[in-house]
């Protein structure tokens, strides 16, 4: 055998070890994985009930959650095509109606203002009604006032139009976060939201190129048109989603929460979880004042001025990225062109920038992971804050654009990091209405990122723009050392801890099991027919309180006779009929409430 044989054999050898090992490792991981939903089942069988994040944690990752990751990118795509339409098609339309750079820049303003409405009637709605009819009214919104854009005759009826657009973009585009982050287990939320929003990215590209094809050619109507085309995709996808369980158990609908559960399961090919489905009603839901309460004020707060200065810096390097490669910006000619039109040298460059937010998905997804949300969200912000800086300084085209391409891979990070952090921090009972809101100065921040570029950019000088850019991302890094507690790996909350103490307590007192509804029997129960669940726990073993507290002192042993003084008086202090034994005294459940609500949360 020749040199040359034996090194085939050998590589053969090593690849098939190679191939072996992989193989091992796999059906290792897949047997861990099966025994873990194995462990989850018995302890679920011997409690004889189950929580939402406990059957989720059981059923785990599978098809139904992939599929409808897919289809809810399609959402965040068409949303994304909608916010970006306008810095491409803006000089056009200001040729096309001859505007004035400020009624060319009231578009775009107008698109954000009306979001802010859309935000606060969406976040209550959700948290009010269920999350799916607010998603099923936005994407209808969007879609069809969106294709109406395409046939406004004048520069008014245009401007109602897409602010009509901005209120339906306004009520859903946190209520998909909200939604894939209740529907999916703890370990993946972070992978669910990165590729929801590859999908936003995708957006992005997808109008670049149509509006560099159709343009020039078609004019901006056939541009409008063609970001209709996902939104209306949408339209026939949207009614098929389901309502989140999260909110039916706390709406007081756990039937529908388990049918919802059942469904996911059947999808995934595993068995549903045995028992009864736990259940805590809570009747005041979606309520601003909740989100400024003690135990949320301070992270409300940083979470309100880190989104506002996150969406200035996405915004203002979405809109400024045009501006500045046409204004020639690194070569010192800061002259207007004529044309109404970007070059295609112009639409490669935005090209090559938008494709920065591809980069910031890993960004996001490893730094979440690897140090938590609120620490990847100080180091972000941080490595942000130099790119901003590096900006004032232009050392030519090339360098321009490749320090826009890493400015928007990190703005876009960080508002990932916001998304995920904020509908974990929140419990499912104020989610929507705290994101909501917190979404509203969102559009501040992008308005008047728009004002910075089109207004202090051109008409003073473009490092005053840039010192304003280098302001926010530092007011951006210190709010992020504000947040509260680390929620990376933690479950989503749903209600007060006074609704759930309050109903354990009362369900303890009546003699009930932890699991279901009030008034729900344990398995084996053999109750009398007719006879109410106390009495019937009266009858056989005496009150309820004696029955979880142990016999007082009104029940003297079987060989005494029964008076008021048999009781066993604890240490040397005599026995009496109104003190009994203080290992023996019963608290009431009120006593008991109000015991725990004096503690410290």
């Amino acid at each position: 055998m020749s040199y040359g044989d034996l090194e085939d054999v050998r590589m053969e050898s090593a690849l098939t070890d190679f191939t072996s090992q992989n193989y091992r490792t796999i059906v290792q991981n897949v047997d861990e994985q099966e025994d873990s939903r194995a462990r989850k089942l018995q302890r679920i069988k011997r409690r004889g009930f189950y929580n939402v994040d406990e059957c989720m944690e059981y059923i785990g990752m599978g098809k139904y959650h992939w599929l409808w990751m897919g289809l809810f990118g399609i959402s965040s795509m068409a949303q994304a095509v909608e916010i970006t339409l306008s810095s491409l098609i803006l000089s056009d339309l200001g040729c096309y109606w001859n505007l004035t750079v400020w009624e060319e820049v009231l578009i775009p303003c107008m698109v954000m203002l009306c979001s802010i409405p859309g935000d606060l009637v969406g976040g209550r709605l959700a948290d009010t009604y269920g999350r799916f009819p607010v998603l099923v009214a936005g994407q209808v919104i969007i879609a069809v006032f969106g294709v109406l854009s395409a046939f406004a005759p004048t520069y008014i009826w245009y401007l109602i139009l897409r602010c009509v657009v901005g209120f339906g973009f306004g009520m859903i585009v946190f209520l998909i976060i909200v939604q894939v982050a209740e529907l999916c287990p703890t370990a993946y939320r972070a992978t669910a939201v990165s590729i929801t929003f590859i999908m936003w990215t995708f957006g992005n590209i997808y109008i670049i190129l149509g509006a560099w094809w159709l343009e020039e050619d078609y004019g901006w109507r056939a541009v409008v048109l063609w970001a209709a085309i996902p939104c209306v995709i949408m339209l026939f996808i949207i009614p098929f989603a389901d309502e989140s369980p999260k909110y039916c158990i706390i709406s007081g609908d756990p039937e529908k929460a388990k049918a919802i559960l059942t469904k996911i399961a059947h999808f995934n090919q595993i068995e549903m979880c045995p028992g009864e489905l736990e259940s805590y009603v809570e009747t005041r839901r979606g309520r601003l004042a909740d989100i400024f309460a003690p135990n949320f004020r301070q992270v409300t707060f940083a979470l309100i001025v880190a989104m506002f200065a996150a969406n200035f810096m996405y915004y203002g390097a979405i809109y400024a990225a045009p501006l500045l490669l046409q204004y020639n910006y690194c070569n010192g000619d800061f002259a207007e062109e004529d044309s109404c039109l970007l070059t295609d040298e112009e639409f490669v460059f935005d090209l090559i920038i938008g494709c920065g937010e591809f980069l910031s998905i890993p960004i996001f997804a490893f730094s979440s992971e690897l140090l938590g949300r609120v620490r990847a969200a100080n180091v972000v912000s941080a490595c942000l804050l130099v790119f901003v800086l590096l900006l004032e300084f232009c050392y030519g085209q090339m360098v321009l654009i490749i320090e826009l391409f890493f400015e928007r891979a990190l703005a876009n990070a960080v508002l990932l990091l916001i998304y995920i952090y904020t509908p974990e921090f929140y419990p499912t009972y104020i989610r929507s209405i705290a994101f909501g809101f917190i979404m509203t100065f969102s559009a501040w921040g992008g308005i008047l990122a728009i004002i910075n570029v089109y207004v202090v950019g051109l008409y003073t000088e473009w490092a005053f723009m840039w010192y304003i850019f280098g302001a926010m991302a530092i007011i951006l890094l210190t709010a992020t050392f504000f947040f509260g507690r680390e929620t990376l790996g933690q479950r989503l909350e749903d209600n007060r801890p006074e609704t759930v103490m309050s109903m354990r307590s009362s369900r303890a007192s009546n003699g009930e099991g932890g699991a279901g509804t009030a008034g729900q029997k344990k398995e084996g129960d053999q109750s009398l027919p007719g006879t109410p669940l106390g009495e019937q726990q009266n009858s056989r073993t005496g009150t309820p309180e004696q029955h979880n507290r142990g016999p007082t002192g009104s029940t003297p042993p079987m060989d005494q006779p029964a008076t008021a003084s048999s009781a066993t008086p604890p240490f040397d202090q005599p026995a009496t009929a109104s003190t009994p034994p203080f290992d023996q005294r019963v608290i009431s459940p009120v006593q008991d409430q109000e015991v725990l609500s004096a503690m410290p949360r």
